[in-house]
Formats: structure tokens, sequence, C-alpha cells
């Protein structure tokens, strides 16, 4: 018997976020990189646990409340976590400096 079996309870279940992209106005007034469209990010939250796609390895994610309070991390690898402290809607914005994906989070 060569089969393994992975068992996922069913309240672990990820809820997937659609981030979307734009560039980043830069300081000199000249874009790097290609102006065409790109497709949206999705990311996946299971509790505190965030899953990333790759690409976005070495991109700084910014986390801000409704109440204007900021945290900022570095992502080093897919799966991040964020502090449990943290709860309710968060803006998520996920940067490398060029452009830019964001959307709406809800932590519980």
């Amino acid at each position: 018997m060569g089969g393994a079996l992975l068992l996922c309870p069913a309240h672990s279940r990820a809820e997937p976020y659609t981030l979307l992209y734009s560039l980043v106005p830069p300081a000199q007034g000249f874009f790097k990189g290609s102006r065409a469209p790109k497709q949206p990010l999705v990311v996946d939250l299971v509790g505190h646990t965030l899953t990333l796609p790759r690409q976005v390895i070495g991109y700084t994610l910014t986390l801000e409340n409704e109440d204007g309070e900021v945290y900022t991390y570095y992502i080093i690898d897919t799966t991040f976590q964020i502090p449990e402290e943290l709860s309710g809607e968060y803006s998520l914005k996920i940067s490398d400096g060029n452009s830019m994906y964001q959307g709406m989070i809800e932590l519980k």
C-alpha cells in the first residue's frame, strides 16, 4: 500500500481573498516595468495564517485597520503568520515598491 492519507478538519477551510494589482507612482515620474494589466493575486487565510504565492516572496506586506494603525512585514515564505492579537477588518497591501496588490481581509 503506497497511498498517503491526508486529514483536514472541516473548520480549517481556507478563505480566499483576491487582491487587485496597481502600479505605484514613482517619485521621479518614470515607471519601471510593464504597464500591461496583471492578473489579480489570490491569497488564502485560515485563522491567522496567510498563504501567499511564491511570486511575492521578497515583497512587503502591510496591514492597516480602520483606526489607521499600520503593521508592516517582509515576506520571506509562502506562509505568513499574522499576529493573533490582530482582529477585525484590515486593508492588506503587498508591494515591491513598483507594483502593489491590495484588498481587504477579515481577521477573527
